[in-house]
């Protein structure tokens, strides 16, 4: 344009002199003036002359691409012949231009280079109307209606002018007004760095669409000041809505230093109450504020650098099953850009993105249900793309945390990382998943501090995993591989490693909470089968293997346990009915060897016992079939004993040198009180006649010389054949108890083996009984083989 005006200048002159002579030449003469002067040549369609006034209409550029619909000027001859016009208007302008490389650029016209800027010449007035500028940039052409008005001051163009309903294409009901003032350099009118300017513009859109966001409606003001080359502008967006989502309020306040080359400066954002909603995801209560951002643009590359933390929130998010909110991040700078930007015009933006930001807190709600908390862990994002199309993405997440308040259960030192493509995770690609410490919080712990190390491999619509989980101090590895689909179903095989208890391991450092249930445990313990969960809960087929396991819990010492259990749940635990395991001893003061179990572990807890049948004193002694629940004091047993060797139940009494012979069969009615294991009412009887027999040399001084009734006594029981004879038991087995005998039958050496029949009320401890047969007891066969066929 500055081309044209110089040009119409030196035309003017021309054809000032030639109507001097001839009028009617003024019309060829300026075609032929515009030819010469300019290179691109150009044209009109009609001339109005007058003197000191003249008049184009349809006015085209050449090559340059710009028109105008009509151009008055209005001179004085001297002032011509002298480079300066009086008033210029124009009315209906089209200037094209585009923003490249930093700059702005006229079509057909220089605004740069090395040749030094182009004269201009002085015009007193000009007065624009009905321009519009159509400005192509890397994000569409901006069409800018506007009228201006502007005056020569010595070297300054002074200016002033509104713009009405200015668009961005293909944005639709997107429109800008308003009005603005200021200078500029004449020798130099398109250098911004030498421009003064200030203005307001109103921003209206009615279901307008900006690239990814579409329906977009609100008002926005923009206050802009530009001096020197520096540039503040103030954004105020208030009811801001696009399609499904919508926003309370934005500001944006930037600082900018504009030169010929680039652009750079700072950058404040605040948005407040954002919200969004469609059919899988709907989101409220968004805020976004971040302060000191820095941005340039060079070469038509924009960056964004932070350089201080800014802060993002969300009061809810749902999505399918899954409900989040409160969320608190932290928004950590970067020593990469934030976001880097290549325009180029008529490709989809170029586009890198690098975030940090530190969770501070973050509620999630998941089926079953389960909630989750978090105040801690890095999220870092590298990501590239063009246009909408992601092509990579690095996720990382450092140092995070997990509380599961229902459960009082924490995780921490949380660490995974993920690559992403255009489609999502790459095909088999392996994302690893780290937990330093797992831990529960109750008092005391259901487990001790355990560590976790996984790998998520997304196949298809489903996942797999493998997983290792390790006790912190050593002692317990449990590796768990399976797959789950997005729905939540699942499946995985388990195996615990053998656990060896001793001295250095027992129970209670694995998992607290059984500290006070068992003691002194030796042996190994093995899990290995199978696991699975869905909606309905966590179901499987699990198998316990005990090896030589021996404990002490309250009254009761257990010796040799050895078998396998099998779950098929696991929380609650159950098992299938007939589940067996051969016990070497169970001492409850009672010495009960060689045992075989058969239960059922039943909701509730419950244990609902079939079978238990034992060894003692040479015979057999068989529980009715019982059930207990979680408190010891709530079981009561019958053992019904049969054929019991009589010498080792006279072991029981404090009277040393008393042995006998024969069997005895009767009933131990056996319950738990305080702690204790108590023989209310237990009867053993004679099932045939025997022998029983005092070493009368061994009694005590005070019974021997207690008088001629004892000293009788004494010397019937040296060698006593007995037809009847019944044991009564009463008392806690873990100390002194009362033991009733009572006989009846003869001495042959005495008195011709005349019949007798008394009663003596002994005491004894069934704790000092002889523990015997448990060093050689063998595993039945049955339950061996299962042993040896665990894990396989």
């Amino acid at each position: 344009m500055r081309r044209f005006l110089i040009a119409l200048a030196v035309a003017l002159g021309v054809v000032a002199a030639l109507v001097a002579a001839l009028p009617w030449l003024a019309e060829p003469a300026l075609r032929i003036g515009l030819r010469l002067a300019t290179p691109d040549g150009v044209d009109f369609a009609r001339l109005r002359f007058a003197w000191g006034d003249l008049e184009l209409d349809d006015v085209e550029v050449g090559k340059a691409g710009q028109e105008l619909g009509r151009l008055r000027v209005i001179y004085r001859l001297p002032d011509l012949l002298a480079g300066r016009l009086e008033r210029v208007e124009l009315d209906g302008l089209v200037l094209r231009a585009a923003w490249r490389d930093g700059r702005l650029q006229l079509a057909g016209l220089q605004t740069g280079g090395t040749g030094g800027p182009l004269p201009v010449p002085e015009i007193g007035q000009a007065v624009l109307r009905d321009a519009r500028v159509q400005l192509s940039t890397g994000l569409g052409t901006f069409e800018l209606p506007l009228s201006a008005e502007i005056r020569t001051i010595g070297e300054t163009l002074a200016f002033a002018g509104s713009i009405q309903d200015a668009r961005l294409a293909g944005s639709g009901a997107l429109s800008a007004s308003g009005s603005f003032e200021g200078e500029l350099p004449r020798a130099a009118p398109l250098a911004l760095d030498q421009a003064r300017a200030s203005g307001s513009i109103a921003v209206a859109a009615e279901q307008a669409g900006l690239g990814p966001a579409q329906g977009i409606d609100g008002r926005a003001t923009m206050e802009f000041d530009l001096a020197d080359g520096r540039l503040q502008l103030a954004t105020s967006v208030v009811d801001g809505a696009w399609q499904g989502g919508s926003l309370g309020e934005a500001r944006l306040q930037l600082a900018a230093e504009v030169g010929a080359q680039a652009a750079r400066g700072t950058l404040d954002l605040a948005l407040s109450d954002v919200s969004f909603a469609a059919p899988e995801l709907a989101l409220r209560g968004g805020s976004l504020g971040w302060s000191a951002l820095d941005w340039s643009y060079v070469g038509d590359r924009l960056s964004l650098q932070a350089g201080a933390p800014g802060a993002l929130a969300l009061e809810s998010l749902a999505a399918a099953d899954l409900r989040a909110g409160p969320l608190r991040l932290r928004l950590e700078p970067a020593e990469q850009p934030l976001l880097e930007l290549a325009l180029a015009e008529g490709r989809p933006a170029a586009w890198r993105q690098h975030a940090a930001a530190v969770i501070e807190a973050l509620e999630v709600d998941l089926p079953a249900p389960l909630r989750l908390q978090s105040d801690a862990g890095v999220i870092t994002l590298a990501a590239e793309g063009t246009g909408q199309r992601l092509e990579h993405a690095d996720i990382r997440l450092a140092d995070g945390a997990l509380r599961l308040p229902a459960h009082a259960l924490a995780l921490d030192g949380i660490a995974a990382a993920a690559s992403l493509g255009a489609a999502g995770l790459a095909p088999g690609q392996a994302v690893p998943v780290t937990v330093a410490r797992i831990s529960h919080g109750g008092r005391p712990a259901w487990f001790a501090p355990l560590a976790l190390q996984a790998e998520v491999t997304p196949v298809g619509q489903s996942f797999n995993v493998a997983a290792t989980l390790r006790r912190i101090g050593g002692g317990l590895a449990l590796e768990l591989r399976g797959s789950s689909t997005a729905t939540g179903d699942g499946r995985a095989t388990l195996r615990l490693a053998p656990v060896a208890f001793g001295p250095d391991l027992q129970p209670g450092d694995l998992a607290p909470i059984a500290a006070g249930l068992v003691r002194d445990v030796s042996g190994k313990l093995a899990l290995d089968g199978t696991l699975r969960w869905s909606g309905a809960g966590i179901g499987g087929d699990l198998a316990i293997l005990l090896d030589q396991v021996g404990l002490t819990s309250g009254p009761a010492r257990l010796a040799q346990l050895n078998g396998v259990v099998r779950l098929d749940s696991v929380w609650p635990p159950t098992t299938p009915p007939g589940q067996q395991l051969a016990i070497g001893l169970l001492d409850l003061g009672l010495p009960l060897t060689a045992g075989i179990a058969s239960f059922q572990l039943a909701a509730g807890p419950r244990l609902e016992v079939e079978q238990l049948e034992w060894r003692l004193a040479g015979g057999m002694a068989r529980a009715e079939p019982f059930s207990v629940g979680s408190r010891l004091e709530d079981l009561n047993v019958i053992l019904r004993a049969e054929q019991l060797d009589l010498g080792p139940l006279l072991a029981l009494t404090r009277m040393e040198g008393l042995s006998g012979e024969g069997s005895l069969d009767g009933v131990l009615p056996l319950r738990f009180a305080q702690g204790a294991a108590i023989i209310d009412g237990g009867e053993l009887a004679a099932t045939r006649p025997g022998v029983l027999r005092y070493a009368a040399a061994s009694a005590p001084a005070a019974l021997r010389s207690a008088g001629e009734g004892v000293d009788l006594l004494l010397q019937a029981l040296e060698n006593f054949h007995y037809e009847v004879l019944r044991l009564t038991l009463d008392g806690r087995t873990d100390a002194a108890m009362d033991i009733g005998l009572h006989l009846a039958g003869a001495n042959p050496d005495l008195y011709g083996g005349h019949p007798v029949e008394f009663n003596l009320d002994l005491e004894g401890e069934l704790a000092n009984i002889l523990r015997q047969g448990v060093a050689s007891y063998q595993i039945p066969e049955r339950i061996r083989e299962r042993m040896q066929g665990f894990g396989r």
